[in-house]
């Protein structure tokens, strides 16, 4: 693969301009690059795979499979940073006492 579709590549999937200095500067060989290019993906799918099912896990609770939404979200593990990028993703989920309910027990948590 030459530099131009390297580029695109990075670009493309990661949103990211190709790294400064590639041209002409020793920022380590294309096979690197490609390397932390594939570890950002895995990551990235993993994260994803993890907000799925967490998703799987509250419709369980609205389906009445669990009585307390705190009680669900601290069986999970389910950390701050996920439960914001969740709300981004599957906001339709929960109504709005629900997410009250969790972004109170976050705060409280932080304040602690």
């Amino acid at each position: 693969m030459n530099d131009k579709k390297l580029k695109k590549l990075i670009k493309d999937n990661f949103n990211k301009d190709y790294p400064k200095g590639v041209d002409g500067y020793n920022v380590g060989s294309i096979e690197d690059i490609y390397e932390k290019a594939f570890k950002t993906a895995i990551e990235i799918k993993e994260k994803e795979r993890q907000l799925e099912l967490a998703d799987a896990q509250f419709i369980g609770f609205k389906e009445g499979k669990w009585s307390s939404i705190l009680g669900l979200i601290e069986a999970m593990g389910l950390t701050e940073d996920e439960w914001k990028d969740w709300k981004k993703k599957f906001p339709q989920i929960l109504d709005g006492d629900d997410i009250k309910e969790i972004n109170s027990h976050f705060k409280d948590k932080c304040s602690n």
